[in-house]
């Protein structure tokens, strides 16, 4: 999307947004979408220290520029969990795991929590190995 697409900055309402930040508070979610100045100025530092490590850290599948740091499937099984992919890779990373987890929606949420987790160690594995696959055969 170039920047005539982009929507203005909820804040000052002049330039084109370029950090969206959903903030939940007390069970309330507040949503911005903030300029680059607007962002620099009120957005709270543990958001400007994320985007610095995004900016500093290359796909842990491809070795790409890092475009966003994700959390996956490994936070429940208690693996460290955050991971950062350029946007190729987290987009397929995504649409395995959706594919897969649809397969198994019904088996899931009837299993008991011990089973649902060796699932999810199975699944998490599974996914690890087609992320090495597809970037082998993507770069070939």
């Amino acid at each position: 999307m170039d920047s005539s697409e982009d929507p203005l900055c909820t804040s000052c309402g002049k330039n084109p947004s370029r950090h969206h930040l959903a903030i939940v508070k007390n069970g309330s979610r507040d949503s911005q979408n903030l300029c680059d100045d607007c962002f620099e100025a009120e957005a709270p530092q543990e958001y400007k220290d994320e985007l610095a490590a995004i900016r500093a850290a290359s796909c842990g599948y491809c070795g790409a520029q890092a475009a966003l740091k994700a959390s996956t499937i490994d936070t429940i099984i208690g693996r460290p969990a955050d991971r950062f992919a350029c946007y190729s890779c987290f987009q397929e990373h995504h649409r395995f795991l959706l594919e897969r987890l649809h397969g198994m929606e019904a088996g899931l949420t009837d299993a008991k929590a011990s089973d649902q987790i060796q699932v999810l160690q199975r699944l998490s594995e599974e996914t690890e190995a087609h992320m090495r696959d597809w970037v082998r055969q993507r770069d070939n």
